[in-house]
């Protein structure tokens, strides 16, 4: 449906939207004209349906106002994804019968006012009591959305969803160039900008700890390395696929007697006079999982329907270092923690242990989702 032209034009603003949070409303209007949409959306919706946002193009921005003081609570589509525990690429028609949203007041008094009988849903973030969601609308005499609209979604979501941890992560910063800033430096979480031949432009006080450790990551003659091989090969090639294709990525670095470390890699497109530094390719954003988190499963196993001994396997499996290791510290077998973990990939739909992970990880409940870090600020 879409050229790979526009999508790439669509990646590449996306990414911008990160790190300039003005630019979001710029996004929102080229995904409605890309898809054919008559508005298109990010909303914030907390599990409980007590509070919520909408940023949108294409609507009467009273709409928007209300939905946070009035139809987040009757919003039946999204209750209905929580309920059963839909994810990713959806449409309404796939959440619900037309005919049941059609009896509903927030289909009659909210969606249809604004020609949005037919939605198109990417689930681009989730955290332990709140999610955000990307959502195009149509009006009905335009026909339901349709599989290719679908996998269009689902292609642009991964990038969505990086993009919205930078700013979660980085706040409204408006230029590299203030990354250098002391607020950066009380990151828990490493932070290091990366410019031509993954030469360091810029790390963070946790960046700096874990080089000067010597163990997973380091810097040699200004370039990122890992202490694999292998590993090293692989950053450098998500580096490259940054500054080359504007396409972002993940990787688990592992390390000899540590839990390994989970490296972010998002990409900055070069050639912003503005920024004050020298062509930064790529932000990468690192996390220690040996370090203590706020991390909790609670809300997670609650959502996936898993056991407790389900629920302690997936919390050892955070330290990514292996099932063996996983079992060992829980005091069960190795046959029992492999059932435990198939059983544990058909609940949460993951089919490896990096996806699990990183799962998992989309749970952590630090800092909360809020309005200055989850989605982008109004204009």
């Amino acid at each position: 449906m879409l050229s790979n032209e526009k999508m790439s034009q669509l990646t590449d603003d996306i990414y911008d939207a990160a790190l300039d949070g003005g630019q979001w409303i710029h996004v929102l209007e080229q995904l409605a004209q890309s898809f054919g949409a008559s508005s298109a959306h990010l909303s914030e919706e907390d599990f409980a349906m007590t509070q919520g946002r909408l940023v949108s193009y294409g609507t009467d921005p009273a709409y928007a106002k209300s939905y946070a003081d009035y139809y987040v609570s009757r919003n039946v589509l999204w209750k209905e994804m929580v309920r059963r525990s839909l994810y990713e690429v959806m449409t309404n028609r796939i959440v619900m019968p037309i005919e049941d949203l059609r009896r509903t007041e927030f289909y009659n008094d909210f969606l249809r006012p604004q020609d949005g009988e037919e939605i198109l849903v990417g689930v681009a973030l989730r955290q332990s009591d709140a999610a955000v969601n990307l959502t195009l609308w149509r009006p009905e005499r335009l026909g339901a959305w349709e599989a290719k609209h679908m996998e269009a979604i689902a292609a642009l979501t991964p990038h969505l969803r990086r993009a919205l941890q930078v700013s979660r992560y980085l706040g409204d910063l408006k230029v590299v160039g203030e990354l250098a800033s002391e607020a950066l430096h009380q990151f828990d979480q490493g932070i290091v900008v990366v410019g031509e031949r993954t030469k360091v432009l810029f790390a963070n006080r946790a960046a700096e700890a874990l080089f000067a450790a010597g163990d997973g990551l380091s810097v040699e003659l200004q370039r990122l390395r890992a202490a694999r091989a292998v590993d090293t090969a692989v950053l450098h090639e998500l580096i490259g696929n940054a500054a080359e294709k504007g396409i972002g990525g993940s990787l688990v670095i592992s390390r000899e007697e540590r839990p390994s470390l989970i490296a972010n890699v998002v990409p900055v497109r070069a050639g912003r006079d503005r920024h004050n530094v020298a062509q930064p390719s790529a932000i990468i954003l690192i996390r220690d999982l040996e370090r203590p988190t706020k991390l909790s499963l609670t809300a997670f196993a609650r959502h996936f329907g898993l056991t407790p001994a389900q629920t302690a396997l997936a919390q050892e499996m955070i330290k990514a270092d292996g099932v063996a290791a996983a079992a060992k510290r829980l005091g069960i077998s190795y046959a029992t923690a492999r059932t435990h973990l198939v059983q544990i990939f058909q609940k949460t739909g993951t089919c490896r242990q990096s996806e699990l992970v990183r799962l998992a990880m989309q749970w952590d409940e630090g800092p909360a989702m809020g309005a200055s870090d989850s989605l982008p600020p109004r204009n």
